[in-house]
């Protein structure tokens, strides 16, 4: 529930050991253009001097900072800041990142010309490792059966979940939620349950600068073993099936979403995820993706109508999908 006498928007800041960068952070957001918001800072128990430095922004009195006493970790830290948060838009800014001077601004005036989106969110303009790459992802309009194939079949990276949400749509998603693949791609599940609340809007201008650095836990996803990339990629398109799975739809669309997961899962389209290599798995490699894929449905998804259609369209389609082109054959069936 929002508050009529918050601010527009509230900036909520995890921090955990950022003493190296949350300084220029919180500076990138106290000098921003447009000046109506409040930001509650997070310090997550930290062994560096991030709270000391965070606390010196408490002079301004939009900046409000909380020391968590004990260790809650990246997600539940994210967790605590949105049950904190009465504005009627939301942004959580990571520790390291930068806004450039206007993009609060921009996407507040997005957000007035879609007020129903469930996310505004501009382009992340790489800045530390690899500098002056852009990441960007289309907007996701129309009704709620097309946004979630589209999600399925066409994106991956969570550029929605660092714009600015509506607040009641990011409570009545839930938040990001833990996984049992080390939280890998916990955001970009959660945007998936966004967009079942609404369009994701992409404003053009709206840039924002994303630091790429080594040692990070979205970096260590990128080094792991062949193998545990391809079953942390079976976790997350079992995942997002989780989610389809509790949603009270028709069978032909949760035939509908199947397929999507199952396109997926295989990376149909060239732009998904962060693992190149399961675009080009051959066709053993492939129907191996399959059969993992198919055992974790078998063993995560509650019992009921939904998860029958969603098996029975899985079990339908998956040799026909397998055996479709699938570009260079670089890697075997060995890597699942």
């Amino acid at each position: 529930m929002t508050a009529p006498d918050c601010p527009p928007i509230t900036v909520g800041i995890p921090v955990y050991n950022g003493s190296a960068f949350v300084g220029d952070t919180l500076r990138s957001l106290q000098n921003q253009s447009f000046g109506n918001y409040s930001a509650i800072i997070s310090v997550d128990c930290s062994d560096d001097d991030s709270v000391a430095i965070c606390r010196e922004f408490a002079a301004d009195p939009r900046f409000e900072v909380t020391a968590q006493p004990h260790r809650l970790g990246w997600i539940d830290n994210c967790r605590w800041l949105l049950g904190s948060i009465r504005s009627r838009w939301l942004m959580l800014l990571s520790h390291d990142d930068l806004l450039e001077l206007t993009t609060l601004d921009r996407l507040y005036t997005g957000a007035q010309e879609h007020p129903k989106a469930a996310s505004v969110y501009g382009d992340a303009v790489t800045l530390g490792n690899s500098p002056g790459s852009r990441f960007s992802a289309p907007s996701l309009f129309g009704g709620p059966l097309g946004r979630l194939v589209t999600y399925l079949i066409e994106h991956h990276d969570g550029l929605a979940f660092r714009g600015l949400i509506r607040t009641e749509a990011a409570h009545a998603s839930g938040g990001p939620e833990h996984n049992t693949a080390d939280d890998f791609a916990a955001e970009a599940v959660w945007v998936l349950k966004l967009a079942w609340q609404g369009e994701l809007v992409r404003i053009k201008g709206a840039d924002w600068r994303k630091r790429m650095r080594s040692g990070t836990v979205s970096d260590g996803w990128l080094h792991w073993p062949a193998r545990r990339r391809a079953q942390a990629w079976v976790s997350h398109c079992s995942e997002l099936m989780g989610f389809v799975a509790s949603l009270d739809l028709p069978p032909s669309w949760m035939s509908l979403l199947a397929h999507a997961g199952l396109l997926r899962l295989l990376r149909a389209t060239p732009t998904l995820g962060p693992y190149d290599e399961i675009s080009a798995l051959d066709h053993n490699g492939r129907l191996a993706m399959v059969e993992a894929y198919r055992r974790t449905l078998d063993s995560s998804l509650p019992t009921g109508d939904a998860r029958r259609q969603i098996l029975a369209t899985t079990d339908a389609i998956a040799t026909e999908v397998a055996m479709a082109p699938s570009g260079h054959h670089v890697v075997s069936a060995n890597t699942v």
